[in-house]
């Protein structure tokens, strides 16, 4: 077993979010668990959700979807200091409550600290 959530890490990807990813995103923002620990309120409409997606997720200078294989299962963010802050970033990140406790947040953080800095 302990292979197998191995392997499960290694597949994990970000990129950009899409209009598409609609549904795997309503099933982590509309989760309790998940927005407790975040800025944002739990979403409770499929609109709400695709408006945050058209207007912010998708214009946002550093925000990615993280994929395991071809699902969307959260986000991650980078959002840059300004002021005395500015070589600084601030990173932040949501996941699907049923991929918790397998070390994926920790996977996605360092494949962006390594993007982050090249960049």
């Amino acid at each position: 077993m302990a292979g197998h959530d191995h392997d499960e890490i290694s597949e994990i990807t970000l990129r950009p979010f899409n209009l598409s990813d609609i549904d795997d995103f309503m099933e982590w923002a509309t989760d309790e668990k998940v927005s407790h620990f975040c800025i944002w309120d739990t979403y409770n409409s499929r609109e709400q959700a695709m408006g945050f997606i058209k207007y912010l997720a998708i214009p946002h200078p550093w925000l990615r979807v993280i994929c395991l294989g071809e699902k969307a299962i959260g986000s991650i963010s980078v959002t840059p200091g300004s002021g005395i802050g500015e070589k600084k970033g601030e990173l932040g990140y949501a996941l699907n409550s049923k991929y918790w406790g397998k070390g994926i947040a920790t996977r996605a953080v360092k494949i962006v600290v390594g993007t982050i800095f090249r960049e």
